[in-house]
C-alpha cells in the first residue's frame, strides 16, 4: 500500500475544510478529541464552543481546521488519525468518506483532475487576448 505524504494529507485537509465542517453539525466530541492531541488551542476551542447559532459553529469548526492545516501541519498524520478514531466514526459516519478516499488512493486521482483543469498563465493570457479581439470585432 502507498501511503499519503505529508504534503498530499496537507493537501487533502486544505480541500476538504468545508466538507469536513458541514459533517460536524454538533462539535463537542469531536473538538475534544482534537483538544485532547494537542491539536486546537485551548482558546480555540473555547471560542468555538461557547457558540450556540448552527451556522457559526460550522463556521469555527471551519477556522479550526484552518488552523490545524495552517499551524500544526507538521502533526498532520496525528490530525487524520484522531478524525479516523473508531468513536469519531461513529459520531460522524460521514468522515467515513474521506477515510476511504485517503485508504484507497482516489484522493490523489481527483487532486491531478484539479491540477489537470487549472489554467496555466498562458491557457488565461491567450484566453484575455481572444476575448480582444472579439470585443474588437463587435
Amino acid at each position: 500500500m502507498d501511503f499519503p505524504t505529508d504534503e498530499e494529507l496537507i493537501r487533502f485537509l486544505h480541500r476538504k475544510k468545508t466538507e469536513i465542517s458541514s459533517y460536524i453539525e454538533e462539535p463537542l466530541t469531536f473538538l475534544n478529541q482534537l483538544r485532547d492531541h494537542d491539536l486546537v488551542s485551548e482558546n480555540l476551542y473555547q471560542k468555538v464552543i461557547r457558540m450556540k447559532n448552527k451556522d457559526r459553529r460550522q463556521k469555527g469548526v471551519y477556522d479550526i481546521l484552518d488552523w490545524v492545516e495552517n499551524k500544526q501541519g507538521h502533526r498532520v498524520k496525528l490530525f487524520w488519525s484522531c478524525v479516523f478514531q473508531d468513536h469519531i466514526l461513529q459520531k460522524y459516519p460521514r468522515l467515513r468518506v474521506l477515510q476511504k478516499r485517503l485508504l484507497d488512493g482516489s484522493f490523489r486521482i481527483s487532486a491531478r483532475l484539479i491540477k489537470a483543469e487549472e489554467p496555466t498563465i498562458n491557457t488565461e493570457v491567450q484566453r484575455k487576448e481572444k476575448n480582444q479581439e472579439q470585443e474588437k470585432v463587435t
